[in-house]
């Protein structure tokens, strides 16, 4: 069963958005790895947000990363084609500096959202995402260029009739109110894509849950916000109405190589653990990479009650990961707290399809 199967379904009485995102690079990989459009069930998913899209170096326009993306494009128009009520939206990426710098100029500002918005009328896309990285809590020009990006867009939205805009937040605690200008960002924009993952992972000196669900009794004052009950509950507080909101449920794992002889939530770890047979990233593991070490008798799994999650460790390796019953409980959780809907990141990481 794929992480996917477990979202809450859209139903009148409770509508909930089934969010999936796909990654242009996912189609290089090898053998059963390798993704293509057509694997998708058009049904499985009330929207699909393409990653990605970028800026020019040399010009505010916006371009596709690999020229191969637009056969993709026309691909997922076909899924529309087959299930008229899916949304697909581009995925707006890149670092903020390379859009802070045209985004500074009125004129430049206006090149680029109305290139934006060129792009996706001619590749049919529904929506955009924006889901700009490193956005630095000491460069206010980040901040007012993010909100200037989506002012102008909202400005042309005559252009674009029913277009989505949506705001992937990164898990942003401590910086929260210098990287994003909520009361007005909030206000604008359709729906919030919170990244409820990663609040720890193989950068930290000790392995912990990197999405653990609910507060837990050892986090001190910082780190009491780093859960996904902590962080809907801060933007809920900044006036983000819970129908916006939409929480990350991630199809992968985080790996720690451990440096002592414990084992335990909380051992000592000096850095990233092996790359997977198949993603071939040092910490980073997919679901169906995770499913096929927990397979092995060498693996021992362990379920936390508390933080709603599950590690799994063999040797110097330890892996926290989500699951299907991780990860139905965050639906249902969803579900209980009247938001928006659920996001996985990413389906072409959820299962192996061919």
């Amino acid at each position: 069963m794929t992480l996917m199967q477990i979202a809450p379904t859209n139903d009148e009485s409770s509508p909930m958005h089934r969010v999936c995102y796909i990654t242009n690079w996912s189609r290089y990989r090898s053998g059963e790895a390798k993704f293509e459009i057509e694997f998708i069930d058009p049904f499985m998913c009330s929207h699909i947000i393409y990653a990605y899209a970028t800026v020019d170096d040399k010009k505010p326009e916006i371009i596709p990363i690999q020229k191969d993306d637009l056969e993709h494009y026309r691909e997922l128009a076909l899924l529309k084609r087959t299930n008229p009520n899916l949304k697909v939206s581009i995925r707006l990426g890149g670092k903020m500096s390379q859009y802070t710098r045209y985004l500074k100029q009125s004129k430049m500002a206006a090149q680029l959202v109305r290139s934006l918005i060129w792009y996706m009328a001619t590749y049919g896309f529904d929506g955009i995402d924006i889901a700009l990285e490193f956005l630095d809590a000491d460069v206010p020009e980040d901040k007012a260029a993010l909100t200037t990006l989506i002012e102008e867009l909202i400005k042309q939205k005559r252009l674009m009739l029913r277009s989505i805009i949506t705001l992937t937040a990164a898990p942003f605690v401590e910086n929260l109110l210098k990287v994003y200008d909520i009361e007005k960002i909030g206000n604008l924009v359709d729906y919030i894509n919170l990244m409820t993952f990663d609040f720890y992972g193989p950068w930290d000196e000790k392995t912990g849950v990197f999405a653990p669900l609910f507060h837990q009794h050892y986090q001190v004052e910082a780190e009491s916000l780093r859960n996904v009950d902590g962080l809907v509950k801060l933007w809920l507080s900044l006036g983000i109405p819970r129908g916006k909101i939409i929480i990350g449920i991630p199809a992968y794992g985080r790996s720690f190589t451990l440096s002592s002889r414990q084992t335990s939530l909380h051992a000592p770890a000096n850095g990233p653990g092996y790359p997977g047979r198949y993603t071939k990233t040092r910490g980073f593991l997919s679901y169906y990479e995770v499913c096929e070490k927990g397979q092995s008798q060498n693996w021992q799994r362990v379920w936390l009650d508390s933080e709603k999650a599950w590690y799994m460790t063999n040797g110097d390796q330890w892996i926290t990961y989500e699951d299907v019953d991780s990860a139905a409980l965050k639906a249902q959780y969803a579900k209980a707290e009247r938001l928006g809907g659920v996001f996985i990141w990413s389906i072409d990481n959820d299962g192996m399809y061919n």
